[in-house]
């Protein structure tokens, strides 16, 4: 009898390291051969590139780091390890998901899950939130503004304003929040802010106090709506189409002193359509998409649109570009209306555009964060609009080009029109 034991046990344990060996060897067999089902979860960048091979000491030094990235992007069944991870996290343990999502090419070494650095959090319900790229310790008011750098800020945007206002341009600069700042509520208990302003929060209070550059913040057209209707994805990062329309009619209204034919058509001209869809492609990158579903709220115009497309032109680009560096061109013929120079980020194309091009002869819209003198200057438009969202004042420092330093030396203070 004890021998018969001990031979089960012996089995047994056989079989423990056999299933052990087999499970560590898997992912190498995957990356040999290529295992790797496609459609489970979509990065949001380009993987990093097989490392090349030099003769010199800095290659050598570095080739482990380099081949580690380029093994932790294709080694087998990585989509599935990481789909049933987040499966586990977020549907049954109620935690964000792990999620690399960044643009460049270059792998970090592995997968990220630091509770407060998540590129995508996950809050309550089906709420989920974009937190990269500072804007978690921006959101929690630990990294403001110092006075330099608001300085820095209003002197950038008022040389914009001012070498525009020289050639009869006006100049609108938009502050649009992150889904954060609209719907604190629905984040996880464990995010708590030590301050309640953000980075763009400071920066339109500075502008107010010290400036008269015109400076929208949508947060003041957003906030009050979200009592009425939706007004930003769950499952995204953007405003939907209820959320566009709020800030349209801001901007136009803003605009209106200036431009009096710029008068928004009331919510009356569209139907507002509600319907429940799946989850937005930001969750791609977690390969829990199928799990969440989206309150999908749309307007669907009672007349046909007249803004028609002369150019769409977009960059070769990898699958983290989301368009930056298009140019879309519309017009319409009313010549009566003032024409338009849009230099935008993601949140333009995400139903504010179609809004705002029936209000212009003609808009060019441009996605880049560059102030585009030459552009400027090819179309010599009655207005520039800038728009940033609030994450971009987390990271990015605004330079201008050499054409634009000192344009605003010695111009007086106007009376703010806000």
């Amino acid at each position: 009898m004890p021998h018969s034991r001990s031979r089960v046990t012996a089995a047994s344990d056989l079989l423990t390291v056999g299933a052990f060996a087999l499970a560590i060897c898997l992912p190498l067999l995957g990356f040999w051969f290529d295992w790797q089902p496609q459609n489970m979860i979509i990065d949001n960048r380009l993987p990093a590139p097989r490392p090349q091979l030099a003769a010199n000491l800095e290659a050598l030094r570095s080739l482990p780091t380099r081949f580690e990235a380029y093994f932790d992007d294709r080694f087998g069944f990585r989509r599935p390890l990481i789909r049933w991870n987040n499966l586990a996290t977020v549907v049954w343990l109620g935690g964000s998901p792990e999620a690399r999502s960044r643009s460049s090419g270059q792998g970090d070494g592995g997968l990220r899950f630091d509770p407060l650095s998540h590129r995508i959090v996950h809050g309550q319900g089906s709420w989920f939130y974009h937190f990269g790229d500072g804007t978690m310790r921006d959101h929690r008011g630990l990294d403001p503004f110092s006075p330099a750098e608001l300085l820095h800020w209003q002197q950038v945007l008022e040389q914009r304003r001012d070498w525009l206002a020289a050639r009869g341009i006006e100049y609108l600069f938009l502050a649009v929040p992150d889904k954060q700042s609209i719907y604190p509520e629905y984040l996880p208990a464990r995010i708590r802010r030590v301050r309640e302003q953000t980075r763009m929060g400071q920066l339109v209070a500075h502008l107010r106090a010290h400036s008269s550059v015109e400076a929208l913040d949508l947060r003041s057209a957003l906030l009050p709506a979200k009592a009425e209707e939706l007004v930003f994805e769950q499952t995204g990062t953007h405003w939907n189409a209820y959320g566009a329309y709020q800030a349209y009619a801001a901007i136009l209204e803003r605009l209106a002193a200036r431009f009096p034919a710029l008068l928004p058509q009331p919510l009356s001209d569209f139907e507002i359509r509600k319907t429940i869809g799946p989850a937005l492609p930001f969750l791609w990158l977690t390969g829990v998409v199928d799990q969440y579903q989206e309150q999908v709220v749309e307007l669907l115009p009672r007349a046909p649109r007249t803004a028609v497309t002369i150019e769409q032109s977009r960059p070769p680009q990898g699958p983290s570009n989301y368009g930056y560096g298009s140019r879309l061109v519309r017009e319409t013929a009313r010549p009566e209306l003032p024409s338009a120079v849009v230099f935008h980020d993601s949140f333009v194309p995400t139903g504010l555009e179609p809004l705002l091009s029936e209000h212009f002869r003609r808009v060019v819209y441009l996605w880049q964060n560059e102030f585009d003198l030459y552009a400027i200057a090819q179309e010599r438009p009655d207005l520039v609009i800038e728009e940033k969202v609030e994450r971009y004042f987390s990271t990015s420092r605004p330079t201008n080009p050499a054409a634009l330093h000192g344009a605003g030396a010695g111009r007086p203070r106007q009376a703010s029109r806000r």
